[in-house]
């Protein structure tokens, strides 16, 4: 699914000439999952990721296997951040922040709105990192159900 995800973005990583890095284990098994809820979630972070981040950027994509028993996805960008004065608010429905309103980029502020609705009815749990003009990283932690 994240590489399908991956290739949706495709055009949008080739115009902005994205260096795209895929780190993913390898050893997960096929778990059980609602489908669209986990689509929702990587698309609304790699869309963001892929939009916040400017020309020539760097994209990363991560998914691992933590203790058996918690998946962990890790979207890291090196685009924009988010002021710190505004990062309480990241998650909150129609928000978007100072730094990103007057780029080239479109929104409706509700992407990480919809994520944290999805993450949380699976049970798990989302924060992020961010450093303006340095980046951002957003963590997802999903139980993992076989």
């Amino acid at each position: 699914m994240a590489q399908n995800i991956l290739k949706d973005q495709k055009s949008k990583i080739e115009e902005k000439k994205l260096v795209v890095i895929e780190n993913f284990n390898g050893s997960i098994p096929k778990f059980q999952t609602d489908p669209k809820f986990l689509r929702m979630i990587f698309q609304n972070l790699l869309s963001n990721a892929v939009a916040y981040t400017p020309q020539g950027g760097r994209v990363e994509l991560s998914i691992s296997l933590d203790n058996k028993k918690t998946l962990l996805i890790k979207f890291s960008d090196t685009g924009y951040g988010i002021p710190r004065s505004q990062q309480s608010q990241i998650f909150t429905k129609l928000f978007r922040a100072d730094n990103v309103r007057d780029k080239a980029t479109s929104g409706t502020g509700l992407g990480l709105y919809i994520a944290k609705l999805a993450v949380e009815n699976f049970g798990g749990n989302i924060w992020f990192e961010s450093k303006e003009n340095k980046g951002t990283t957003f963590f997802v932690t999903l139980p993992f159900v076989i």
